[in-house]
């Protein structure tokens, strides 16, 4: 380690001290963030952090339809912080809401107090316009700060992040400013994850990530329905090989997508790119030959990564072949950490080593438009599925 990290980490280290003196009887919830657990049109989770050496006596979620009006209520369970001397995750899972429906909500507990008041939107049941934004590679950098401001403004229906979010390399402190950090953010629109190589902390393992966030079926991976668009987490930092646990379940997963009538869609996201044309990474062959024959016989429209710190957008690609009737992958791991050397292969349809995020807007008329938006708001590649024969 340098001497300049080695200062970090100390930096780090008493700061941690710090927000233990302070946050010893500090239970006013924070880091608030939503996901989906359940059906996106009925239910919602939201989850939160306090610091303090004893845990809140209750965790509890009030909301309504209008604001202020909290006419339900909520409650849920809590767990110590993963690795910390102090503090609590608390969860409450929101079920038996209304689809389509526009919610306000609070969190917290009646000794220890109550958040700011925030809103969440269920999803439909039938196909409508729907936006959603993707990330990776974010950190806490200025760059990520600056490329969420820019998704705050899309006004999405929920947030993939395709792997690496903190950084955090085993010190707790940095999740903690990572949550804060997205919050403005995270606690209005579900923020649904994927593993990253940089959330398997050394001596940690995964326990930081799963400790913090509560994610569908195994966590590691899963997937979810809004309204007619089909969403497939998947973890290649877990075995994929044909026989593995994950594979099986992607096969059964995609067959079921496939035979719904109502799912028009289906949008595949994880970390590390089978197309990449970075000279830092690059292509992950492994991947490219497990995983991707059945994203691609299966009709998978779009597939999201990250590792390589680039935007690229590949042409629509079948058995790593040019197909018009292939899948598009784009990677998009410019979210703030730093950025990488970018070049052009057969696949290339747009390469850029540039901090971004990625808007997709999928039409109830059939139509899914990709947009890459810098920092700075500028849209610098576009492009658009079309399935209405026109």
């Amino acid at each position: 380690m340098t001497l300049k990290g080695k200062r970090v980490r100390y930096y780090l280290l008493f700061f941690s001290v710090l927000v233990f003196i302070s946050g010893c009887r500090n239970l006013t919830p924070r880091q608030v963030h939503l996901s989906f657990q359940g059906d996106p049109s009925t239910s919602v989770t939201v989850t939160w952090i306090t610091w303090g050496k004893e845990d809140t006596e209750t965790h509890a979620v009030k909301c309504g339809t209008s604001p202020g009006g909290h006419t339900e209520e909520a409650f849920g369970s809590s767990h110590k912080i993963p690795n910390e001397p102090i503090g609590y995750v608390h969860e409450v899972q929101l079920t038996d809401l209304v689809p389509n429906t526009r919610y306000y909500y609070i969190c917290g507990d009646k000794d220890g107090g109550w958040s700011p008041e925030f809103t969440f939107k269920t999803a439909p049941v039938e196909a409508q316009d729907c936006t959603f934004v993707v990330i990776g590679d974010m950190g806490t950098t200025p760059a990520a700060n600056k490329n969420l401001e820019q998704m705050i403004s899309e006004n999405a229906a929920f947030v993939l992040h395709v792997g690496d979010l903190s950084y955090a390399n085993g010190i707790g402190v940095i999740w903690d400013i990572w949550f804060n950090q997205i919050a403005p953010l995270a606690a209005n629109v579900p923020y649904m994850p994927s593993i990253g190589n940089h959330e398997v902390e050394s001596d940690l393992g995964l326990s930081s990530y799963l400790g913090r966030f509560a994610l569908p079926n195994s966590e590691r991976w899963y997937s979810f329905d809004w309204g007619n668009i089909h969403v497939v987490s998947l973890d290649t930092e877990s075995p994929y090989t044909p026989e593995s646990a994950q594979l099986v379940w992607l096969e059964k997963d995609l067959a079921d997508a496939c035979g719904n009538p109502d799912i028009d869609w289906i949008v595949v996201f994880f970390h590390k790119p089978p197309y990449s044309s970075s000279p830092i990474h690059g292509s992950n062959l492994s991947v490219r030959s497990t995983i991707c024959p059945i994203l691609e016989g299966y009709g998978v429209d779009v597939v999201f990564n990250g590792h390589d710190h680039t935007y690229q957008r590949s042409h629509p690609i079948k058995d790593g072949a040019l197909d018009p009737q292939g899948t598009v992958y784009v990677v998009t791991g410019g979210g703030g950490y730093s950025l990488y050397a970018v070049g052009n292969d057969y696949w290339s349809a747009r390469s850029e080593s540039i901090y971004h995020h990625v808007r997709v807007d999928i039409t109830a008329e059939g139509k899914l438009r990709l947009k890459a938006v810098s920092r700075d708001g500028g849209v610098f590649d576009e492009f658009e599925i079309s399935k209405t024969g026109g």
